[in-house]
């Protein structure tokens, strides 16, 4: 196996788990994505996976050596964080030639690192100081500097977060490259608020298998469907859509079942989902307490029952006992 990775554990001094018991393994030249709510340890997992923090429990095998054998250049990982880490005084070129040098590389002439530079669609001066590059710019010219390493293992940290709408939208054109260099293994990771903007754009993940990385644990998935379908629940709400609208309850009475808030009877269930409500065992004067999430964002007060059996009819609308965490409809 290229890259293995045995029931690994990591914590910063004095904090809780951030990694625990995780494992899994991956082939040369696959994508691996890691999906990881914000202050999860998205990044910190790519640090320690990358050996960038060390101070961990568990293996992880380069090719069948344990990593802290193998040297740093037999690694070859390149890790890209969030956070650019450039020489900002130092213009692009400098920049560019400085990984050069640390690789043993021969130092490019301007005209070369500007064609590396547009092969990410990124024309600039290239004598432009790096201070004054925009965090999407930074970000490209890391990006850049990570290839010219041609690594063994491109460690990607969600390279969406914190960017502005016309920024993320080019940075999408930028991954299509990337995932699509059949050569190159990958693990990426994406927050909850890019998975969110990549998901509204339709955007195609590229991956070999998903880890969600939850309360410092792993689970390990084949597809998004998968990923979806098992966290159905609460506390993938968060994730996948940020927020919940309405915290309310569902009755039943002679005239049906509703959908209630306070003291008010916000809406009437269509008789369609009766049997599937009949399954929560209600009887006159029980309750079962709800949160109702509208995936478009659009507030409850401002459509009608008709709509709201709709919209649930739709999977646009969910309600997730309060109680248990379960999907009710």
């Amino acid at each position: 196996m290229f890259f293995n990775v045995q029931r690994l554990c990591f914590s910063y001094y004095r904090s809780p788990m951030t990694l625990k018991d995780v494992s899994f393994s991956l082939e040369k030249s696959s994508k691996v994505l890691i999906l990881a709510s914000k202050d999860m340890g998205k990044t910190t997992a790519l640090k320690v996976l990358s050996g960038f923090e060390d101070s961990r429990f568990g293996n992880i095998y380069l090719n069948g050596k344990e990593l802290k054998e193998v040297s740093d250049q037999e690694k070859g990982f390149s890790l890209v964080l969030a956070e650019p880490v450039l020489i900002e005084k130092k213009s692009i070129a400098d920049n560019i030639n400085y990984q050069c040098e640390i690789c043993e590389k021969e130092k490019l002439s301007n005209e070369q690192v500007l064609t590396l530079l547009k092969g990410f669609d990124f024309d600039k001066d290239v004598n432009t100081k790096v201070k004054k590059l925009s965090l999407f710019e930074k970000r490209i010219l890391q990006i850049v500097r990570a290839k010219i390493k041609n690594p063994n293992i491109l460690f990607l940290d969600d390279q969406f977060e914190d960017l502005v709408c016309e920024d993320k939208l080019k940075m999408i054109s930028v991954y299509d490259k990337l995932m699509g260099d059949k050569n190159l293994t990958i693990i990426y990771t994406i927050g909850d608020e890019s998975f969110r903007f990549l998901k509204g754009q339709k955007f195609e993940f590229n991956y070999d298998k998903v880890l969600y990385l939850n309360l410092a644990a792993v689970q390990e998935f084949r597809a998004i469907e998968d990923f979806e379908k098992a966290y159905s629940l609460l506390d993938i709400l968060k994730f996948y859509v940020g927020y919940v609208l309405e915290q309310g309850y569902i009755e039943k009475d002679g005239k049906g079942y509703f959908l209630c808030k306070g003291d008010e009877k916000l809406f009437k269930f269509d008789g369609k989902f009766s049997k599937k409500l009949d399954e929560l065992k209600l009887e006159f004067g029980d309750i079962e307490e709800v949160f109702v999430c509208d995936l478009s964002g659009e507030p409850l007060n401002k459509i009608d029952s008709s709509m709201f059996n709709k919209k649930i009819n739709e999977k646009s609308i969910f309600i997730y006992s309060n109680l248990t965490g379960n999907l009710v409809i």
